[in-house]
């Protein structure tokens, strides 16, 4: 993974060295404020004094606070605390997916390339050094379904627990492993319609981590902003998908499997094949209840997020940015379960009339699904690339510049709130104009954003600034390309004292 991760960090297809300095998503710098905050102050505060609910994932920033707290002990830089924190995330989802293979399928050679896959899938391996909690939940989900295989339900509750607090989708999940276990053993008692004292205590171990953790998190939400999901949810969903949103599965086909992910050409069919085989090998051998959790629990997670994310508003035209994908990385680990799977079904369990094109079919998707990867890996080093440069060059040098030189007591209102936030003096405000970590300003328009809090500068990007009717420009920044940011150039402006919006 060293080696993988090396390749992204060195990578100067940007002309700099910000791929090893920095992080590629603004919504790192967020969680590292938080983190800073809970390490400094034991609290979840955004600006100095004020708690927020602003943190889609609460345990990762609890994470970020002992890995900041240890990592500036030594000299280690924040981003850096956040990325060796994923990092070793990633490395457990691999040692995780290696046992969980191993226990499907007695194989070495199975369990070998199922972690080795987590290891090295180009998707994954951009995530593992974001910063952000993707390797943590996908790890959580992975020992999770392990857990409730071996059937070690305390475990598998504690780890359910932990991942409702790390991904909300946790809550729906926890139900599925405990339905999936509770109708299990009522199969193999012969569809008893009672529930034996055993089962009640079970259903406990599964459930009970999962709605205390929860449930203290929502009741966090409610007390500091009077939801009880955090702001982000509410930012990014839309109540009008349904249960069946066919426009946001259109949209991830078109755009996360067909553009983002490494199935194109051969390996598309390929692959799809070995995912076949591996669910006739569960079909085959009546394993229904491996079969629910190995293939219903990350499938169920993909769906909680096409009904919760407008992806159907993305630019279908462009490649998905990791702002987007990274929902959906979360699951991508077991994909490479179901096709080793599949691989040694092929290869070692069909009858012998079929086996000899079984095995020819394994010998080629090799080569095609490596050179399907090493393509994929030269595009998401590059991204990565210009990523982290994106935000070093104008986020991180934005924050650096009004915490030097605006007042101490200054108002700013921002659109990207996360290094700005960090960066810039305690004692100066931030108001979040995307309400992200401002639940207040959820109930206001733009206008009575700029009013309530009076904000008396304003960092915009160039789409943004028609929304000011007076102001003084003060600094300007701009990436050498765009590809993460949600502008061109980032403006930094005094509003006069008569142009509210």
């Amino acid at each position: 993974m060293l080696a993988v991760g090396r390749l992204y960090l060195s990578s100067r297809v940007s002309g700099g060295t910000s791929a090893f300095d920095g992080v590629p998503v603004d919504d790192t710098w967020i969680h590292l404020v938080y983190a800073r905050s809970l390490a400094e102050h034991g609290r979840f505060f955004y600006n100095e004094g004020v708690q927020e609910s602003g943190m889609s994932s609460p345990f990762w920033v609890v994470l970020l606070a002992v890995a900041y707290k240890l990592g500036s002990a030594v000299g280690l830089s924040a981003p850096w605390c956040a990325k060796a924190t994923s990092a070793l995330c990633a490395f457990g989802g691999a040692l995780a997916m290696q046992r969980l293979a191993w226990t499907a399928s007695g194989s070495r050679i199975v369990s070998f390339c199922a972690g080795l896959f987590v290891v090295l899938e180009p998707n994954l391996a951009y995530s593992h050094w974001s910063g952000m909690e993707v390797a943590l939940a996908s790890l959580f989900l992975v020992l999770a379904v392990h857990a409730a295989w071996r059937e070690h339900y305390g475990v598998c509750g504690v780890v359910l627990g932990l991942l409702v607090v790390t991904r909300g989708e946790g809550v729906p999940i926890a139900v599925f492993i405990t339905a999936v276990v509770l109708v299990h053993r009522l199969l193999v008692r012969g569809m008893r319609p009672r529930l034996a004292r055993a089962d009640m205590v079970i259903a406990f171990q599964l459930l009970a981590p999962a709605f205390v953790l929860g449930g203290l998190w929502a009741l966090y939400n409610l007390h500091v902003a009077g939801r009880p999901l955090p702001n982000t949810y509410y930012a990014k969903h839309d109540d009008t998908l349904g249960l069946l949103p066919l426009v946001n599965w259109r949209a991830i086909l078109t755009g996360y499997f067909a553009r983002v992910s490494f199935l194109r050409g051969p390996a598309t069919w390929l692959a799809a094949g070995f995912v076949a085989a591996a669910l006739f090998h569960f079909r085959s051998r009546r394993r229904w209840r491996e079969f629910a959790l190995v293939v219903g629990v990350p499938l169920l997670y993909v769906y909680l997020n096409v009904i919760t994310i407008a992806y159907y508003r993305i630019d279908q035209d462009k490649e998905w940015t990791y702002y987007w994908r990274r929902y959906l990385d979360v699951a991508l680990p077991f994909g490479g379960l179901w096709m080793a799977i599949g691989a040694w079904h092929a290869w070692e369990l069909l009858p012998e009339r079929r086996k000899r094109a079984g095995r020819a079919c394994v010998l080629a998707a090799g080569p095609a699904l490596i050179v399907a990867m090493l393509e994929l890996h030269g595009a998401r080093i590059a991204e990565y690339s210009w990523d982290t440069e994106n935000i070093e060059n104008v986020d991180v040098a934005m924050g650096t510049w009004l915490g030097a030189s605006l007042p101490e007591d200054a108002v700013i209102a921002v659109t990207d709130a996360g290094a700005m936030r960090f960066l810039t003096k305690p004692t100066q405000r931030i108001v979040d104009l995307l309400a992200l970590n401002c639940a207040p300003c959820a109930q206001m328009n733009m206008e009575e954003r700029f009013r309530t809090y009076a904000a008396g500068y304003a960092v915009l990007f160039v789409e943004g600034l028609p929304m000011l009717d007076s102001f003084t420009e003060l600094k300007t920044f701009k990436p050498g390309k765009l590809t993460m940011l949600g502008g061109a150039e980032l403006h930094a402006v005094q509003i006069t004292q008569s142009s509210a919006p």
